[in-house]
């Protein structure tokens, strides 16, 4: 029997590490309970954003979202002891009535900054998802008491999971039981892509051939490269899904008749969007924080049928090259580009994939934490 309690870095309406933890409240008995732990809401949050105290539509007979109240924000929280104190114990006291003497506690911190809260509740497993660089980030400010939390999480943890092999190399002489897992993706979802016959009405009057970028729209994309490639070639769509991150400007891109901003689409739309399109852009500005990224639509693409064009970072060498082009400059690109439209369709076979879903890894997961 399990208890397992996922501290979160932001609301689970729109958290986007949601994937493995509905793939984990599937695999779980009837005995066990799955708690997230939405991000705390102090005064101030509820004033400005009172929708977040509604009840989430996604929660399960196994998965429940815990809306903590606090009188401190928990930015502040994490500044003195005496305020992180009395944060815990405010938690702690909301969701006593959930914590079963019987069960095997199991946490899964989502980010170092949780780690004081392992003081205030009994953990039989600890569990540290560091998806990202947190603590060495550049052109980040990162406190130091974070980088201290992390040292201490990576030598206490029972699994460290990290996606990036970057970020694992970096990190693994610290780590007391360290997991590679290179994001993991709904297979079942984006295999739909290959076999969905009716395409989206807002993607339906934009010319072919059509290559698409999907993701938020953030300050490492890079336009000027894909300006480059739009003028280059007038002739191909490309289709950029997602919403703008931190108002960026892209005024240039906007000005070009071949590139359609279509926004924010959410994970079960993203399929049958694919599913009109020849080819996957990752489109990134190099630098020393992309470097160490494993961007996870790479495998989406893939697994939808398409080729994937990408700028060279580090954790994509190697992977299904014969469909995933790792180039260096602009002219290399456009290039790969070129040649993976004349060869669409040139898609993996379905078999190949069967170690990139994540009950692959959860299942001996969980057996462990039972044992």
């Amino acid at each position: 029997m399990l208890d397992i309690w996922v501290w979160i870095t932001g609301p689970w309406a729109t958290f986007h590490r949601q994937l493995p933890l509905h793939s984990l409240s599937r695999l779980l008995s009837p005995q066990d309970r799955l708690y997230i732990v939405d991000r705390p809401l102090d005064p101030s949050t509820v004033i400005l954003h009172p929708e977040r105290l509604k009840r989430h539509a996604l929660e399960t007979q196994s998965l429940r979202v815990l809306k903590p109240l606090t009188l401190v924000h928990d930015q502040w929280a994490y500044r003195h002891p005496l305020l992180e104190k009395v944060h815990y114990l405010a938690l702690k006291s909301q969701w006593q009535k959930y914590i079963r003497a019987e069960a095997k506690q199991v946490h899964w911190l989502m980010h170092p900054c949780f780690w004081p809260a392992l003081r205030f509740f009994k953990s039989d497993v600890v569990v540290y998802d560091c998806y990202d660089e947190y603590t060495e980030t550049p052109g980040r400010k990162v406190p130091r008491l974070i980088k201290r939390y992390e040292d201490i999480l990576l030598r206490r943890a029972d699994f460290s999971l990290m996606a990036s092999q970057v970020v694992a190399e970096r990190k693994a002489d610290r780590a007391r039981h360290l997991l590679h897992i290179p994001n993991p993706t709904d297979t079942a979802l984006f295999f739909q892509a290959r076999s969905n016959p009716d395409l989206p009405e807002d993607l339906k009057h934009i010319p072919g051939p059509r290559v698409v970028y999907m993701g938020s729209l953030k300050p490492y994309l890079d336009q000027d490269l894909l300006c480059y490639l739009a003028t280059q070639r007038p002739n191909i769509s490309f289709v950029m899904l997602g919403a703008p991150y931190a108002n960026p400007n892209l005024s240039r891109l906007e000005a070009l008749p071949n590139v359609y901003f279509l926004g924010h689409k959410t994970y079960a739309e993203l399929p049958a969007y694919l599913s009109g399109c020849q080819v996957g852009l990752i489109p990134y500005q190099l630098d020393a924080y992309t470097q160490m990224l494993q961007p996870n639509k790479a495998l989406e693409y893939l697994v939808a049928g398409l080729e994937v064009v990408s700028v060279n970072i580090p954790g994509l060498q190697g992977v299904f090259p014969e469909v995933l082009h790792c180039v260096d400059d602009r002219h290399a690109f456009l290039g790969a580009l070129d040649t993976a439209i004349k060869r669409y369709p040139h898609a993996l076979a379905e078999s190949r994939f069967d170690t990139y879903n994540w009950d692959y890894y959860l299942e001996p997961m969980l057996a462990q934490w039972r044992g």
